[in-house]
């Protein structure tokens, strides 16, 4: 591969370019290479502009890369890196749906409670909360605890809700 990362479709012969037309494995590689090694695409800001960097031997072979990451499970996978704050690399990377993805961005805000951490997504959707998302993050924003502000209903005051159970 070009250490410019002018990378062209046309010109593979790796086998990924069934009928002319790059693999989604493919498109994939090309992608996170631009988006980390290239500071004109316009996402490079958000990856290799904040240090996340595609490791050598995947930004040299596509074959590698599609031997330790494997063909996409299906067309709602896209790849994702596990820790937001590494690189693509071997023991980093997974197919993941849209869904998955949202649940590590580092926007999210995490709350441990009882000793297991969730996002307020996932707390939103636990059986014993009865108030949305934003009911939880407008109650910590106004610094409510956050077993409070996940399971206390709705009309509760903060500090009410470990005196009313």
């Amino acid at each position: 591969m070009c250490r410019s990362c002018s990378i062209s479709l046309a010109k593979t012969t790796h086998g990924a370019t069934p009928g002319g037309k790059a693999s989604p494995e493919y498109n994939t590689w090309v992608h996170m290479i631009q988006r980390c090694h290239n500071p004109k695409n316009k996402d490079y800001k958000n990856y290799g502009g904040r240090g996340i960097e595609v490791c050598e031997l995947w930004r040299d072979s596509f074959e590698a890369f599609l031997l330790m990451v494997g063909k996409r499970p299906t067309a709602q996978h896209t790849i994702e890196r596990i820790d937001t704050n590494k690189g693509y690399e071997p023991g980093n990377v997974k197919w993941a749906t849209r869904f998955e993805q949202n649940q590590n961005t580092r926007s999210n805000v995490l709350l441990t409670i009882h000793g297991e951490t969730k996002t307020v997504s996932e707390w939103s959707r636990h059986p014993d909360c009865t108030v949305t998302m934003f009911t939880i993050y407008k109650r910590l924003d106004r610094n409510w605890d956050a077993e409070e502000a996940v399971f206390a209903p709705s009309g509760f005051k903060k500090g009410q809700y470990g005196k009313k159970r």
